[in-house]
């Protein structure tokens, strides 16, 4: 007779016993672009909250695809428990494995009265985040605020190896990073945007299984066949965020190529931790091409640099006004679009440093929103919309870095990057 098990006992090898669990999260492994099928991957909790990863080999996929399904409990007996040894995108950080062997039974249950986990995460720090890099054999699991996306696009491989499908997410974690992720085929077809626009305002967004490459301290963030979405859950990071970030009534932000510029950086490793005294004693050509964290009240909006410019729709690069009209020096004639661009003062210490923040950066920074403004407020250049006032002597974190300089101009940096440190009030 055969007894039950909680999976925190179990120990290596063919197991007497049965254990009952809920599959939080179930998924084909299959490798991209050339789709080969290497298992099925799930997460299995007992009633005390225990996680384990599961595996289920090729030869016994279709065996058990039918009768185990995610969400569902189940009453599992005759399986194995062991080692990871190299296997690796896994979403729980264990070495042990439950493997479903030939033998192993299961057989559905209702829930009754035990009580499962709805949801696995296991998150984390933007200091645990950027230590992680390929050869990492877990999945890494991020939350924030969605703030924006781009449009799905096709990536064509090298040596005709087809094409992919991906779309660009933008999340706010709650230590003020906004980290890029990026959303291959499959997983591309899975996320569905519209019902998120439509909910009038960006939600706390959890996702599940990302893979984490590091190129040369550049973070690429990837889906993968593990990866999971999750709009709104009910956990407490939730709650935590939505405190920290209330909502601003505007829905996720649509990025065209122009706009993930500001963004593209979202994820900074080699950052250097300083003060507006340092920076302002610095020489430009020297440091040109570093990033630099430091903090500051913002004291004044430089009304007179103005608050836009004129681009082209699918580049930065400012264009200009000929007697035929605007033209951009990459792609011709064409018709312009307006940038913001604000240029700032900021203070610590009696130290002041200039400093300019562009497109969506801008909106976030400011509140300037040029689809609300007023005509006479669109057509006075020179005077910086009043919403943007409401920034005026708040303290934040910046990071910077020095934009190119011209003869005779006063060093300026770029935003690349801020988090609100108070809400005003005189330090």
């Amino acid at each position: 007779m055969m007894h039950e098990s909680g999976l925190k006992s179990l120990t290596h090898g063919g197991q007497q016993c049965y254990f009952i669990i809920r599959i939080i999260r179930r998924w084909d492994c299959i490798v991209p672009p050339i789709h080969a099928f290497l298992g099925i991957d799930f997460i299995a909790s007992d009633s005390e909250g225990y996680v384990v990863n599961g595996f289920i080999s090729p030869e016994l996929a279709d065996q058990f695809r039918p009768i185990f399904e995610e969400g569902n409990v189940y009453r599992v007996a005759m399986f194995e428990m062991g080692p990871r040894k190299r296997k690796t995108h896994l979403a729980v950080p264990l070495d042990t494995i439950l493997y479903f062997n030939a033998s192993a039974e299961i057989q559905w249950l209702p829930e009754g009265h035990r009580i499962f986990p709805q949801y696995y995460f296991s998150f984390v720090s933007f200091k645990e985040l950027i230590r992680r890099n390929e050869h990492f054999p877990y999945l890494t699991d991020v939350v924030g605020v969605l703030e924006s996306f781009t449009a799905v696009c096709t990536v064509v491989l090298a040596n005709n190896k087809g094409s992919l499908s991906k779309r660009e997410l933008f999340v706010v974690i709650s230590s003020g990073h906004t980290v890029r992720i990026t959303i291959w085929d499959p997983k591309v077809h899975d996320l569905d945007i519209t019902p998120i626009i439509r909910l009038g305002y960006k939600p706390v967004f959890a996702v599940a299984g990302l893979h984490v490459r590091n190129r040369r301290g550049h973070l690429q963030i990837n889906s993968c066949p593990g990866t999971k979405f999750y709009v709104n859950p009910d956990i407490k990071e939730t709650v935590h965020l939505r405190r920290r970030y209330p909502s601003d009534g505007y829905p996720i932000n649509l990025l065209n190529h122009s706009d993930i510029e500001t963004v593209k950086d979202s994820v900074h490793e080699d950052t250097h931790s300083t003060t507006i005294e340092n920076l302002a004693l610095m020489t430009p050509a020297v440091i040109r091409g570093l990033k630099f964290r430091v903090t500051g009240r913002i004291i004044r909006l430089q009304q007179q640099a103005g608050w836009y410019y004129h681009s082209f729709g699918d580049c930065n690069g400012g264009v200009s006004y000929k007697c035929t009209g605007y033209s951009c020096k990459i792609h011709g004639a064409t018709i312009p679009r307006r940038n913001l661009r604000i240029s700032l003062i900021i203070e610590e210490n009696h130290f002041k440093l200039q400093i300019v923040v562009f497109g969506d950066l801008a909106y976030r920074l400011t509140g300037v929103d040029v689809k609300m403004l007023s005509l006479a407020e669109k057509m006075n250049f020179k005077k910086i919309p009043a919403v943007a006032q409401q920034i005026l002597n708040k303290r934040h974190e910046f990071l910077l870095v020095v934009l190119n300089q011209y003869h005779g101009h006063p060093m300026t940096f770029k935003i690349l990057r801020f988090l609100p440190l108070d809400d005003g009030s005189t330090v």
